[in-house]
C-alpha cells in the first residue's frame, strides 16, 4: 500500500487483507468524526445564545469544524464504498 499527501491510494491495495484494514480504518475515521462533529455541533448551539464578539467568535471556529468534519465523513465514505466494491467487500 503506497501513500500520497498523507492518505493511501487505493489502486495500490495489494490483497484482500490490505483492503478489508483500509475498510475497517476508514469505519473508524468515519465513527471518530462524527462523534467529534457532535460535539462542535453542541458547541455551536451553546454559544449561540450569546451574541458578543467572544461567543460569536467560538460559534464561527466550531461551524467551521463542523464544516470540516461533514467533508471528512463524506470523502472517508465514498473512499470505503470505492475500496468495498473494488475488493467485493460487503
Amino acid at each position: 500500500m503506497t501513500f500520497t499527501d498523507n492518505l493511501f491510494v487505493i489502486a495500490s491495495i495489494q490483497n484482500a487483507l490490505e483492503a478489508a484494514a483500509a475498510v475497517y480504518f476508514l469505519d473508524s475515521e468515519i465513527y471518530r468524526h462524527k462523534l467529534a462533529m457532535a460535539q462542535a455541533e453542541n458547541m455551536v448551539a451553546w454559544h449561540s445564545g450569546s451574541t458578543d464578539d467572544y461567543n460569536l467568535a467560538l460559534v464561527m471556529l466550531h461551524q467551521s469544524a463542523v464544516n470540516r468534519h461533514r467533508e471528512d465523513i463524506t470523502a472517508s465514505e465514498a473512499k470505503r464504498d470505492q475500496v468495498k466494491a473494488e475488493w467485493r467487500i460487503t
